[in-house]
């Protein structure tokens, strides 16, 4: 975003629509954090939508973060070796 600054006066209806559209965006904003989010889906849903789109559901018992993502991702391409043979 570019912020082009002349040289001209700024009338009174300039900095009336201006506050008008800081508060209506303000407003906006209030009235989002208020409303109480969407309700989450089931785990079966999540999981059925998984399937139809080719993917694989895995159910993790602990919150994921960055090194147990990459650690589930590497065991998921690991093999058993030979004894698995």
């Amino acid at each position: 975003m570019h912020t082009i600054v002349t040289g001209g006066t700024i009338d009174e209806e300039e900095v009336a629509a201006a506050l008008a559209v800081v508060a209506a965006v303000l407003e906006s904003e209030a009235a989002a954090l208020t409303q109480p989010g969407e309700p989450t889906m089931p785990g079966w849903v999540v999981g059925a939508r998984l399937i139809t789109q080719g993917l694989r559901p895995t159910r993790v018992p602990t919150v994921p973060r960055w090194h147990t993502i990459e650690r589930l991702r590497r065991a998921e391409r690991a093999s058993t070796g030979i004894v698995g043979q």
